[in-house]
């Protein structure tokens, strides 16, 4: 891979934002269907909760609408740069739902539980667990070979349990509006000090092992930080408008500084994380859903104007994340519960988008495809079957990609093609 990836092209560049929705995105209101008994069964499910038919924005040539509060998207859907992929969730192997309640296949462990759930979606698999992500891994593998040894493949933008650690890499953690500093300190000049105070005690031997360990990483945190401060001087400014209303501006704004400074940093290939929150609507969800989606397609809006504008939207692909979807039913409060299997989207000049990827489920509460008669959804489409697409085409060989998705040999194909 070093060698193949030296002799590519000096401006062979890619990049993967993974927009991750903590909380367990509702997408039963994401991706909803027009028309006929789907439709029927879907509203009757919802209530109130419910997206009128007439308010949907219709896909093209697809029985399938978006949330009105997606025009963003849906425009880059109409235009081929977005695709939606349908009922994705942790497999171990194709499974439905009889199966699951026979449980006469091996089924992902922790189903439904927050914590273990962003696990394994930042892992790529479908058991939760501390240990190598499958974007870690992707920059193991690739770093040597298109990389500069200045600064990680992987940059968090948000909280991540295991989302870039690989067995060699750890993960940059960057603060919003490019601050590279706030990340660990928040005292303006004062960092500067404390930083060389810092690691001057990081020099002192210990004799702890475990310690020292710490100690190291550490010290290549502030060895990363001191490199991205001193880089940071030659960026320039966006026509792009990043909006201060949105949570996820900062981010942005991060990400694409990134981007632009990537010949800087020695950077032919990046990955990044991007955290957005308020997604576990166990209450009232009608009564906010519809701005948090707003949030999401403003985002998607800015991301696309930033990838244009720096002219690398062919090279760029965002796609989202989620603990898991919702119940179809609603509650007695209003809201929605863990489910399983829900809608995804990945947005990019590479994409081969204007379709819907994957098998939509039988809406039918108590249906072919509901496990407990409320809504929740055995998936379709496997998340190593998901990631892995998206590995594939960021550059790790196929002969790679089994011993990176635990489970995906047991899937008909490892790649889905929206990429």
């Amino acid at each position: 891979m070093a060698a193949f990836a030296q002799s590519s092209a000096a401006n062979d560049y890619k990049a993967i934002v993974c927009l991750f929705l903590n909380g367990g995105n509702d997408s039963n209101n994401m991706l909803v269907p027009l028309s006929g008994s789907q439709y029927t069964a879907y509203n009757q499910a919802r209530g109130s909760n419910a997206v009128a038919q007439g308010h949907l924005l219709a896909l093209p040539n697809s029985p399938y609408g978006l949330n009105p509060a997606f025009p963003n998207l849906s425009k880059a859907f109409a235009s081929g740069n977005a695709a939606m992929i349908a009922n994705v969730g942790p497999l171990v192997q194709p499974t439905t739902a009889a199966q699951y309640q026979a449980a006469s296949v091996q089924i992902p462990g922790s189903l439904m539980a927050h914590d273990d759930q962003q696990e394994v979606w930042e892992l790529g698999g479908y058991s939760p667990g501390i240990g190598a992500s499958w974007s870690g891994l992707t920059a193991d593998l690739l770093s040597p070979g298109y990389n500069a040894n200045n600064m990680p493949m992987v940059t968090l933008l948000g909280n991540a349990v295991t989302f870039g650690r690989g067995n060699s890499t750890v993960p940059f953690s960057a603060g919003p509006f490019a601050q590279q500093a706030s990340f660990w300190c928040a005292d303006g000049m004062a960092c500067y000090a404390r930083e060389t105070a810092a690691q001057q005690l990081l020099t002192f031997k210990n004799g702890v092992n475990l310690l020292q360990a710490d100690q190291q990483v550490y010290q290549q945190a502030y060895k990363y930080n001191t490199f991205y401060d001193g880089v940071l001087g030659g960026a320039q400014g966006f026509k792009t408008s990043f909006p201060s209303s949105n949570p996820l501006s900062g981010a942005l704004y991060t990400v694409a500084t990134m981007m632009q400074l990537r010949n800087q940093i020695g950077a032919r290939r990046q990955i990044f994380f991007i955290n957005a929150g308020g997604f576990d609507t166990h209450a009232a969800q009608s009564s906010y859903q519809g701005q948090l989606y707003s949030m999401i397609d403003q985002a998607v809006g800015v991301f696309i104007q930033a990838m244009q504008e720096l002219g690398i939207y062919n090279d760029v692909t965002l796609f989202t994340a989620s603990d898991f979807s919702r119940t179809l039913s609603i509650n007695s409060s209003g809201g929605s519960d863990h489910a399983w299997g829900g809608h995804h989207f990945v947005v990019g000049g590479a994409v081969k988008g204007g379709k819907i990827y994957g098998t939509f489920p039988n809406l039918q509460l108590g249906g072919p495809d509901d496990i407990d008669g409320s809504g929740r959804f055995v998936p379709t489409t496997a998340l190593s079957q998901y990631t892995a697409t998206l590995a594939s085409w960021f550059g790790v060989p196929n002969a790679a990609l089994g011993g990176m998705f635990p489970g995906l040999n047991n899937f008909a194909t490892s790649n889905l093609g929206f990429v």
